[in-house]
C-alpha cells in the first residue's frame, strides 16, 4: 500500500490510497498491478493515530484486512 495525503488552497485534506500486488500464473509469469481503492476528505488532525485510522477504516471497507499485515499501522 502506498498512501499520499495534501491539502488543496482552502485547506481541505484528501488522502489517497493505492493497494499493489504481485501476480503469476502457471507459466511462472509475475506482473505488476497497481489500483487506486480510496480517494477520501480527511477530516480531523494529521496525527498518526488518526490517520492510522482512517486508513484501517478504508481497508476494512475494501476487506483487505487480512491480506495487511496491520501492525506496522495499528
Amino acid at each position: 500500500l502506498t498512501s499520499d495525503l495534501w491539502s488543496d488552497i482552502n485547506l481541505h485534506s484528501y488522502m489517497a490510497i493505492t493497494a499493489h500486488w504481485i501476480l503469476w500464473n502457471k507459466s511462472g509469469i509475475f506482473g505488476w498491478k497497481s489500483a487506486l481503492i480510496a480517494f477520501r476528505h480527511v477530516e480531523g488532525d494529521h496525527s498518526g493515530e488518526h490517520l492510522a485510522k482512517v486508513m484501517f477504516d478504508i481497508l476494512k471497507e475494501a476487506r483487505i484486512t487480512h491480506k495487511v499485515h496491520l501492525s506496522s499501522i495499528l
